[in-house]
């Protein structure tokens, strides 16, 4: 059983009445432990590829299977858990948070830790474990390209998805730090699936167990160039009966929401400690705007009930009135009586005063 399977997957693009093909009768097939490189010019379709596989590009041709389950009828929140559950991505612009510490920008993908401090225990072994341990207070804003890279690796592995996905991560580096990154990706997913996209393949031949070329939106060529599997039988059986774990209970959902609730508590601590100043003047003009509000529409308000009242609830009918109590209550004799009397003497004087204007 592959983990995915793509069976003449097709992606086409319409713009203003344009049709373009992405891709089309795409078959592939991808298992744990590959590092898989996609190769061609630019605008061939491989990036195009990388985006189905990952969820973040619908297909209309074909059928893409996760483990061995079809995905045609996967609506925009099905591809989101599974991204959530499966993917890691890496990019060429490292999608990195500049005012954030490279502990912060590891540790936000731990949230699902509840316990802080065994967040910020696995946080420093990934740390370390991409060589990045001397720079851990170091802001985002202060790393060169290379450490940007390495810190998004940690952040991915942080995630522990099965699946990582690399678009150009080496785009922005020199030779030397290009070949030190795709040697740690080797190294950091030997139980994964790793697809690495690049426009220079001499980077990563030494590396890939596979090699796939991609030609104006077809495959021009696969090839094997390694056969062995960075796992063993038992570790594949463990992973995949993980991975067929796709069902959750109405309890773990709850659990999950109150845990998103908490993270979003600790994520704003976190943006709070990183840009103090901003955060207050942010607060300030929120605080200031809802004053504002406030103020508006209680000024507003104090005359809108007389509008409401004033405002009839039938279409007007000659020779008809209709009355009714503020409190809602059922009209007295008395106060009939009293209302057509002072009726009868408006409608007099309204007669008179016509009749006079008219003469």
């Amino acid at each position: 059983m592959s983990l995915i399977k793509l069976n003449d997957i097709g992606k086409i693009y319409v713009s203003e009445g344009n049709v373009s093909v992405g891709i089309r009768g795409v078959n592939l097939s991808f298992d744990l432990g590959e590092f898989v490189a996609i190769t061609g010019e630019s605008g061939s379709g491989k990036s195009t590829l990388l985006n189905v596989i990952s969820g973040m590009d619908s297909y209309e041709e074909g059928e893409l299977y996760i483990n061995d389950e079809p995905t045609s009828h996967y609506i925009q929140q099905d591809w989101e858990e599974y991204r959530n559950k499966y993917i890691s991505f890496i990019f060429q612009n490292y999608n990195i948070i500049d005012s954030f510490t490279v502990l912060q920008n590891v540790e936000l993908a731990l949230m699902n830790i509840e316990d802080i401090k065994e967040r910020r225990r696995k946080a420093l072994e990934l740390i370390e474990r991409v060589g990045m341990t001397s720079h851990i207070n170091h802001k985002g804003s202060k790393l060169s390209g290379g450490q940007k890279q390495r810190t998004i690796i940690a952040r991915a592995l942080a995630k522990d998805s099965k699946i990582i996905l690399a678009d150009e991560p080496t785009g922005n580096l020199d030779s030397k730090t290009s070949k030190e990154i795709i040697q740690l990706l080797k190294e950091v997913s030997k139980d994964k699936l790793l697809i690495v996209v690049t426009h220079n393949f001499e980077e990563v031949k030494d590396h890939a167990t596979r090699h796939i070329r991609v030609f104006d939106g077809s495959i021009e060529g696969d090839y094997i160039i390694s056969s062995e599997l960075n796992l063993t039988g038992n570790n594949i059986s463990n992973i995949e009966e993980k991975l067929q774990n796709t069902t959750e209970n109405e309890t773990s959902k709850i659990k999950k929401h109150f845990s998103n609730i908490k993270n979003g508590f600790v994520l704003g601590k976190t943006i709070f400690i990183s840009k103090p100043k901003l955060t207050i003047f942010l607060c300030m003009l929120m605080i200031i705007a809802i004053m504002g509000i406030f103020v508006v529409t209680s000024t507003v308000g104090e005359g809108a009930m007389e509008n409401f009242e004033n405002t009839y609830l039938f279409e007007p009918i000659e020779g008809r009135a209709i009355v009714t109590r503020r409190d809602g209550q059922a009209l007295t004799e008395e106060e009939i009586n009293t209302i057509l009397v002072q009726y009868n003497q408006e409608t007099s004087k309204y007669k008179l005063e016509k009749y006079i204007n008219i003469d």
